[in-house]
């Protein structure tokens, strides 16, 4: 959904005889609603099991990405680009740091880097198999979001409804690496919520802000360079 929006951008724009602008608008409202459904989904992941949360958003990115091969006008594109923006947060961006820092006490840094990079592998691969299914035929767009749909549902719900545990204690077992942490270097849950304030208010944090902003940027930009480049076929 998100890496491979781009290469829908000049198919559909055509399609529908439309601007490129006007396509790529509905990428615009799954960004801001993914802005404002980010801290909802990571309040909900703290609160409930995360086989509920992941398997909902799951379905929401699968059913969203679906159904705009049925979409008869691009309106329409910016209802489904909502629902994908409510469904993708926690899977794109709070799934891995939440299940890592669980389930491991140590490599927490190189298991996370480790996980986040098949999300630039994935890219690799299915835009290569999104483009293949855009040139199908004049509506070859169509069965790209729906594969894409499908390959969401069939591939990540049986992992989200059977295999994910929020803990490891569900499982009977403790976190990997746990008996090298010493139980005296925890904080308590009264240090816990004086924390996070405090740290907010940091110039590191700050930093950290910033430069999340300027990657979002990129990501956003990268998006239309399929668009450029199809526009020396024409």
């Amino acid at each position: 959904i998100y890496s491979c929006a781009g290469i829908f951008f000049s198919p559909v724009s055509e399609y529908f005889h439309v601007s490129k602008a006007a396509v790529a608008g509905y990428f615009s409202a799954l960004n801001i609603t993914m802005m404002v459904a980010l801290p909802i989904a990571g309040k909900l992941m703290s609160k409930f099991d995360l086989r509920i949360v992941l398997t909902c958003c799951a379905l929401l990115s699968g059913m969203g990405c679906l159904s705009i091969s049925f979409m008869s006008a691009v309106w329409q594109f910016y209802i489904a680009g909502v629902v994908m923006g409510i469904g993708l947060p926690a899977l794109l961006y709070l799934a891995v740091p939440a299940m890592i820092n669980a389930w491991f006490k140590v490599k927490v840094g190189f298991l996370t880097g480790l996980c986040m990079a098949f999300t630039g592998i994935g890219g690799v691969i299915f835009n290569q198999l999104g483009t293949v299914l855009i040139r199908t035929g004049h509506d070859g767009w169509r069965r790209g979001y729906l594969v894409f749909g499908l390959i969401i549902l069939v591939v990540t719900l049986p992992f989200t409804i059977f295999i994910v545990r929020s803990d490891p204690s569900e499982k009977g077992l403790a976190p990997y690496g746990s008996e090298r942490t010493e139980a005296d270097n925890e904080p308590d849950l009264q240090t816990k919520g004086v924390m996070a304030p405090r740290a907010m208010r940091t110039s590191a944090f700050i930093a950290l802000a910033g430069f999340c902003g300027i990657i979002t940027m990129n990501q956003t930009v990268y998006q239309f360079l399929p668009s450029y480049a199809h526009s020396f076929q024409n």
